[in-house]
Formats: structure tokens, sequence, C-alpha cells
């Protein structure tokens, strides 16, 4: 969904939060209300009232009305849910990011589509993503004083298969590929991979692995790509499959219209 609705335009500078004290001043104020909301409720519940005698009779505090009672726990319900919108801000925020660094990765010079078609020289990381590992760090370290763990590990959630995601469908996108491009690709996802693993999340991002399986398809021809969805079965969509078509016909020095519709139909079938 969020490919769908970010994934098709560019994010200008001014819609994200690129400043971490902003990111950790919201993790504060989530956990601050959050708290809040907790020991309102937690006083609230405790108090007596006139509908319950018995309790009143016990209490030091006078009996309050039943509607006071639950005015202050609506009141706490909506600090409850303030905060738990500043937690779900946090976590669109980093995959906003993922699209913000991600997406110019797909323009050539000129604004036009990217080649990942270069030498041996071509193979380094991409800029956008080490900008997009740099940011990624800041954005957890800004977590990390300021959030439960629990709540740290729910922000970067699945982070890794929306990154995935967006390679794997933008490969529609890229203008032409040999495979120094190819070893490019890899290259960026596992600067990815290293920097969730490694400095993140703690565990193996193997939807990463998926992108990884996906950029090395472009190694074969298209006659192979075909032969091995035969052998092992779809591992990706079909509409993946008719991107990674498209751009190894779009890759070759002389195209031939004819055999990419045979391809696509023997693809289809």
């Amino acid at each position: 969904m969020l490919v769908q609705n970010l994934g098709s335009s560019d994010i200008p500078t001014h819609e994200i939060l690129s400043d971490p004290t902003q990111l950790r001043s919201l993790a504060q104020l989530h956990e601050s209300l959050d708290w809040f909301a907790k020991a309102v409720l937690k006083f609230a519940r405790g108090l007596p009232t006139s509908a319950s005698p018995g309790t009143a009779a016990l209490s030091v505090v006078p009996p309050l009305p039943e509607t006071t009672i639950n005015t202050l726990i609506a009141l706490a319900k909506e600090f409850e849910e303030l905060a738990d919108i500043c937690l779900l801000v946090l976590h669109l925020e980093v995959r906003v990011h993922c699209f913000y660094y991600l997406l110019p990765l797909w323009r050539g010079p000129g604004g036009g589509p990217a080649q990942f078609a270069g030498g041996p020289d071509s193979t380094d990381p991409s800029t956008e993503v080490i900008s997009l590992n740099k940011d990624l760090l800041g954005v957890e370290d800004a977590m990390d004083s300021s959030l439960q763990s629990r709540k740290i590990q729910y922000v970067f959630e699945g982070v890794s298969s929306l990154v995935s995601a967006i390679l794997i469908s933008s490969a529609a996108t890229i203008k032409r590929i040999n495979s120094n491009g190819v070893k490019k690709m890899c290259r960026n996802i596992f600067a990815v991979q290293h920097t969730l693993t490694a400095s993140i999340t703690g565990r193996r991002e193997l939807a990463l692995d998926q992108a990884k399986t996906f950029y090395e398809l472009f190694n074969l021809t298209p006659k192979e790509l075909l032969t091995s969805v035969v052998e092992r079965g779809a591992v990706f969509r079909e509409l993946d499959y008719m991107n990674a078509l498209q751009l190894l016909h779009r890759s070759v020095a002389h195209p031939d219209p004819s055999l990419l519709t045979a391809n696509m139909e023997r693809l289809s079938e």
C-alpha cells in the first residue's frame, strides 16, 4: 500500500522529519502521554463513587458522581490515543524516509531513468543508500534514549520488507542493467541489510535476501529466467517477472519486440 501511495512521486524535503531532536521530542511526548494516561486511569478507577456506598464508607475521599469518574476515564483514553498517534507517526516516518532517500536512486542524469550498466568502478553502494543508512542510524539513536525497546522494535518492524518491495518494484523504472549493475544493486541491498542487522534490529533481515535474489535474475537470459520459473516455481509476483523481462529486453544492444512478446506470453502460461 505504501509503495502504491508514495512510490510514484518524489517526496519534498519539508515533508519529512529529518531533525533527530524533533523525533526524540515526539518519542518523549509519546512516553509522557502514555504514562499520564495510565496514571489517570488508575487514579480514576480507584476513586469511590456514590453508586458504591460500601466502598465510599471505607474511603477518606468523599464519593464522586459516576459521571465525573467516567469523564476522567474518557479524558485518560484521549491522552492514550494521542500517545498511540505519536508512536504511529514515528513508525510511518521511518517508512517515508525510505522512499525519500531511495526514489532518487532510480533517476539518472537529467531526471530520466537510471542506468545500472556501468563498469567495475560502479559497484560501490549508491550515495542515496549511504544517506538512507545514515538517516536510519540517526533515527535509532534518537529513539534509543527516549523509547522502550519494544516500541523501538515496533518503529523499525518491517522496514526491510518495505525496502525490499521498493527495490523490486523499481526495476520497472531502470533503463538498462548489466552484470556490474547487478553487483551495485546487490551491494546496495547488503549495505542496508548490514545497517539494520548490526546496528538496529539485531537480527538478519531475510526480506532483503529476497531483493538480492530478484536482482540476481538479471545475470540470466530471458530464456534461463523462464526456465527457472518452470523448474522452481514462482518466487515473485507475475508483475515482478514482467518487469524483469522488460528490463532484460531493454538492456540488450538490439532488442527484438517480437521476442519480448513471446517471452511475456510464456511467462503468463
